[in-house]
């Protein structure tokens, strides 16, 4: 059940991981993993005869398909990536329960095998040793690498003392395969039979149809992410943001920011970014007892970042204020460079008001005519009486200087 290796084991020392396989012989050629490729192509046919000839009549059907893949995806986004990967929250022990439990609907292997190769990706993307690459094409970063044999020489670099020191994980990683084929094989049909009268319908498309859409949406972070989309804080990997990517991931698409700032619990940092994931996160740590404390990276932080992104992307010269680095962009060119974005002139600046502009007390208005790049230092120096704290925020928010001409 891809993703998921028997040929590959974990072994402790001293709080790092050990990777084997079967023939210790390192080739140049990958070999074929045949039994997964058999799982896998075979998942994908069952489905498409599935489908023709058990096509939905009722809505309870279609109700069993879209909770089954929502769950199962979130499973991996609310669980295996933002919880264990990355330790972006913490959470008790009954939702730690539940999410290893949806993540098993995930039918990615188990919580230890993902997480381990999502760390190695993380520390070596982009590179060789990153187990799926984008470097090396974008059919091997979606499904590819799942029909050749781990080796991953390099795993003995990443840590996983947390994972073992964790029994629900132990658990899992135990009991996945009994646990997996027993949701997809009993389960189901039986949801089906009970529900609406048709057990076949309930394997199809609650336990087949379902595993193939999670597998697919989680497996377009791995390919598309890392080639359609905009990179905004960091142009050293591949990883891209993308609203359509998003939507179909529970938030997972906005994926240069994640390669950025990996523990932080967002994805998709304002608030109308599309990321359900996060405010299931948030709600969970507001309303709940269950997830004690989350990790947020600092607005100061990601606004560098930003900054940084901007200066590379423009080619322009720079300038040190307030031990800041800042491009300095000609003043003919800003409503250019920033078109289309929530950028103003400010006192010679250019500042990135989308932060803030919606809790300003005069309202988003006051900027909306001038986004893009306008000048609205009148307005700021006459029109209101900023505070020491206002125009320091003002300040914390400059994305470049305007050279004068």
């Amino acid at each position: 059940m891809p993703p998921q290796s028997e040929t590959v084991q974990f072994v402790d020392n001293k709080n790092k991981t050990e990777s084997t396989t079967k023939s210790t012989k390192d080739t140049d050629k990958p070999e074929i993993w045949w039994a997964n490729a058999i799982l896998f192509i075979s998942y994908h046919l069952i489905a498409v005869v599935g489908a023709y000839y058990y096509w939905p009549n009722n809505w309870r059907v279609w109700m069993l398909f879209y909770i089954n893949w929502q769950l199962g995806t979130l499973g991996i986004t609310l669980g295996y990536h933002r919880l264990w990967s990355h330790k972006s929250y913490t959470a008790r022990m009954p939702l730690r329960i539940v999410l290893a439990i949806m993540g098993t609907m995930g039918f990615q292997g188990s919580i230890k095998w993902w997480v381990l190769r999502h760390r190695l990706h993380h520390r070596y993307t982009d590179t060789d040793s990153d187990p799926y690459s984008a470097h090396r094409g974008l059919f091997f970063s979606h499904v590819g690498w799942i029909f050749l044999k781990s080796h991953y020489p390099k795993m003995e670099n990443v840590d996983q003392s947390d994972l073992n020191a964790d029994p629900v994980v132990r658990f899992q990683h135990k009991y996945f395969i009994p646990m997996a084929l027993t949701y997809v094989l009993l389960l189901q049909p039986l949801i089906g039979y009970l529900w609406f009268g048709d057990a076949v319908s309930g394997f199809i498309w609650g336990g087949i149809i379902g595993r193939v859409a999670v597998w697919h949406c989680t497996f377009f972070v791995n390919s598309l992410a890392h080639y359609l989309g905009d990179q905004h804080y960091t142009l050293e990997v591949t990883a891209r943001g993308n609203l359509i990517l998003a939507l179909l991931t529970n938030g997972e698409g906005w994926h240069n920011y994640h390669h950025s700032f990996p523990f932080d619990y967002r994805n998709g940092i304002r608030l109308t970014d599309w990321d359900p994931t996060k405010w299931i996160i948030y709600a969970l740590h507001t309303f709940t007892n269950q997830v004690p404390s989350i990790r947020r990276i600092p607005d100061k932080d990601i606004e560098k970042a930003s900054k940084r992104v901007i200066s590379h992307k423009s080619g322009l010269p720079v300038v040190q204020v307030d031990g800041e680095i800042l491009p300095v962009v000609p003043k003919s060119e800003v409503k250019k460079i920033y078109k289309d974005t929530k950028c103003v002139v400010i006192e010679g600046y250019v500042v990135n008001v989308d932060k803030f502009a919606e809790e300003h007390p005069g309202g988003e208005g006051i900027f909306r005519a001038y986004y893009g790049g306008g000048d609205c230092t009148a307005g700021y120096l006459k029109l209101n009486r900023h505070s020491e704290y206002a125009r320091s925020l003002v300040e914390g928010y400059r994305v470049a200087k305007v050279a004068a001409e």
